[in-house]
């Protein structure tokens, strides 16, 4: 599995997404366990029903963007110096680009990411793959928990379903990830943080798309948001 090879234990998985199917679900129960040196934190925009889902951190995906807002100048710059303050929250090494998964294609630039999207070749193989997945929600309502600590200083995974918990509307997308790390670093988790942002972009302003992938962000085109999270 793609985030357990490249991270091993402890470490911390973020999902910020509101419905997950059933084999993720299960994948999850069984490799996040505490003895397995797995944490799970989530966020959502709507509180639910319990689930068998262990986590130790359960955020309003509203709340963790608000929080940004009302606190950070609209600097980009200060933004990440403000929010940033654990000194290793941001993973240097990741680079910034945009996926789409139904054909394999990666763009280096806003440009050509959008321009493979309106090709008759990336319609024709979206047809052949995509379905309506089944989903099935996950939802438990906990009081947030520091962070233990083998997991201050560790890795931290975000997995963000841009589908069910989207850009709000006039929100300045730079502010996503500070706002995710600020949240983060509220419980005590200053490790480096990577973000894979997952969604139909098919529709999505250039701009938006800009403005996510210059702060780190990693866009992936899928219509199939949290069953391509690969843990």
């Amino acid at each position: 599995m793609e985030f357990k090879r490249n991270n091993p234990p402890p470490a911390t998985i973020m999902l910020v997404s509101d419905k997950v199917d059933r084999e993720l679900s299960f994948r999850l129960c069984r490799n996040q366990q505490i003895q397995r040196g797995y944490n799970l934190v989530r966020a959502r925009s709507f509180l639910g029903n319990p689930s068998r889902l262990y986590h130790t951190a359960d955020w309003r995906w509203k709340t963790i963007l608000e929080a940004a807002a009302d606190s950070v100048s609209q600097d980009t710059t200060t933004t990440s110096s403000v929010l940033q303050k654990c000194s290793s929250s941001v993973d240097s090494s990741a680079l910034s680009s945009f996926v789409c998964r139904a054909c394999k294609f990666t763009g280096l630039s806003v440009a050509s990411f959008t321009s493979h999207l309106s090709t008759e070749e990336h319609e024709q193989t979206k047809m052949e793959k995509f379905s309506v997945p089944d989903f099935l929600p996950f939802f438990t309502t906990k009081m947030n928990d520091q962070a233990a600590p083998e997991y201050v200083n560790s890795k931290t995974a975000v997995w963000w379903d841009m589908d069910t918990c989207p850009v709000p509307d006039g929100y300045d997308a730079r502010r996503v990830r500070p706002s995710i790390q600020g949240a983060l670093k509220d419980l005590g988790y200053c490790g480096p943080v990577t973000i894979t942002a997952m969604g139909n972009l098919e529709n999505a302003h250039p701009h938006l798309l800009q403005a996510l992938s210059s702060t780190g962000i990693l866009v992936q085109h899928t219509k199939r948001g949290g069953t391509l999270i690969y843990l």
